[in-house]
């Protein structure tokens, strides 16, 4: 089936499927497209995702522990609007991680075995959205007489405007927050419609961040950002920001979902979590540290410096 040009397929995403937010919420029960998941809720870490009834590995992607498959229920869910499909197949997605384990020599042995690895699709919230902030601040211009060096502050108070564009928010509260967030970029440009055929052969996990919480995290992400775009605004040496107030208009959002593979890792007791952009490549996640190794090689440099010491004596 023709599926059209990437072109138009981008034109589709970005157009049709750009949902106004505060009409959406005013409407949700009665306009919200949704979809039916058959879902599993982790004992362990009470993740919910679906299963792929194709696999014999039953365990939870994001720890590791055995899923009761009797435990599915269907689950209502506004329906993904696009999504990003997987470019690298498990064996890619293996060979990544084999690269980046293999720089973390402290890391103990058995994480370079492979045991409980999924692909997953992670859903995300993406928002657009004009910020207008009024605010009160100083700037500072460094003179010098020859003698001194002094500071003269200026009072600035203004009103600028930005435009913040695909705001990505993770909607799983499953994975590592700084981990994922460290598997950026995406490019969302290369968004596709969804279709129930790019989840066979993965699993997916509903949104356990609902819209409007969403939306909070992403005004908490543009505020961080913020206070930088001010003091390029006000410009000179120093700035200082006194006092801002921020009001957002023009908001739409798009529910999509990203593709990442999970290794969920056990060492003593703890579970580490690996993740790994199913788009790219890239490997994000913390693992312990071997004592043994690191006690092989402080052994060893202590033998070097002995040897060092013996002959110079």
């Amino acid at each position: 089936m023709n599926k059209g040009s990437k072109k138009d397929i981008a034109k589709k995403v970005n157009s049709v499927d750009e949902l106004d937010y505060f009409e959406f919420l005013e409407n949700a029960e009665a306009s919200a497209d949704e979809i039916v998941l058959q879902t599993v809720k982790c004992n362990n870490c009470n993740a919910s995702t679906t299963v792929d009834t194709s696999s014999t590995n039953n365990a939870c992607p994001y720890c590791g522990d055995k899923l009761v498959i009797g435990n599915l229920k269907p689950e209502s869910v506004i329906k993904p609007w696009g999504l990003i499909p997987f470019r690298l197949d498990k064996t890619e997605a293996i060979a990544s991680y084999k690269k980046w384990i293999r720089k973390r020599w402290f890391t103990p042995s058995l994480f370079s075995e492979v045991k409980n690895f999924q692909g997953v699709y992670i859903p995300y919230w993406t928002f657009d959205t004009s910020a207008n902030i009024q605010f009160i601040g100083e700037r500072g211009d460094e003179y010098s007489d020859g003698e001194r060096v002094y500071m003269l502050w200026t009072d600035v108070i203004d009103e600028v405007q930005w435009y913040f564009d695909d705001v990505l928010i993770c909607a799983s509260d499953a994975v590592n927050e700084s981990a994922i967030n460290e598997l950026r970029p995406w490019g969302t440009e290369s968004l596709v419609p969804f279709e129930d055929e790019y989840l066979k052969g993965h699993i997916s996990q509903k949104y356990e961040i609902d819209l409007k919480m969403g939306f909070h995290k992403a005004q908490d992400k543009i505020t961080d950002g913020i206070e930088a775009l001010l003091r390029g605004h006000i410009g000179g040496d120093d700035q200082k920001i006194l006092k801002a107030r921020t009001s957002y208009t023009d908001i739409t959002f798009k529910h999509i979902l990203l593709p990442v593979y999970i290794i969920a890792h056990d060492f003593k007791g703890k579970p580490y979590q690996i993740i790994i952009n199913g788009k790219t490549g890239k490997v994000e996640g913390k693992v312990p540290k071997s004592l043994a190794k690191i006690g092989v090689v402080l052994a060893s440099v202590l033998t070097l410096v002995s040897l060092s010491l013996w002959f110079l004596i």
